[in-house]
């Protein structure tokens, strides 16, 4: 054990003591802990995968599978509320084609699919998640105002956000 000042003489009893002791620089330090093996590279972060990754993958599977077809390049998934997936495409068309989260809700419908709880869009050529354009996000709220839509995150990741927070000021 170190003592942080080592005691000096006493003095006599009933003698001056004198002024107190500047105190000294302290012990000498000792050999520091060894050194370790030198820090190898630290792991990458990975992208936050969101709230749902696996309805990430699904609409990332079917946007995949989209090819060099330039009349479809965004493809979208949506959970319902007992967790069934549905998904569709974009169709691109000079007259103005339905996105690929409007599809998506459509074939909702079709598929007697429940209350849908959370959507995203993929990009085909590896673009990732997408935000929706402002007319689907004015959609989904008019349809669906609890849905969660699934944007990109900071650095790769994703991230949920209320669809009423992507179009706060609606109708104003």
């Amino acid at each position: 054990m170190t003592r942080r000042h080592e005691p000096g003489p006493r003095p006599e009893p009933g003698s001056d003591p004198g002024p107190e002791p500047e105190p000294g620089p302290g012990p000498e330090p000792g050999p520091g802990p060894e050194p370790g093996p030198e820090p190898g590279p630290r792991p990458t972060p990975q992208p936050d995968p969101g709230p749902d990754p696996a309805l990430v993958r699904a609409a990332a599977a079917l946007a995949a599978r989209l090819g060099a077809d330039d009349n479809h390049s965004v493809a979208a998934a949506a959970r319902d509320a007992g967790g069934r997936v549905v998904t569709g495409v974009n169709v691109y068309h000079f007259t103005g084609g339905p996105c690929a989260e409007l599809v998506v809700l459509g074939a909702a419908v079709a598929e007697g699919a429940g209350p849908l709880v959370r959507i995203v869009a993929v990009g085909d050529r590896g673009r990732g998640v997408m935000p929706p354009c402002g007319r689907c996000r004015q959609a989904l709220l008019d349809l669906w105002p609890g849905i969660e839509v699934l944007v990109p995150g900071a650095e790769g990741g994703v991230r949920g956000v209320p669809v009423r927070e992507l179009l706060p000021h609606t109708y104003v």
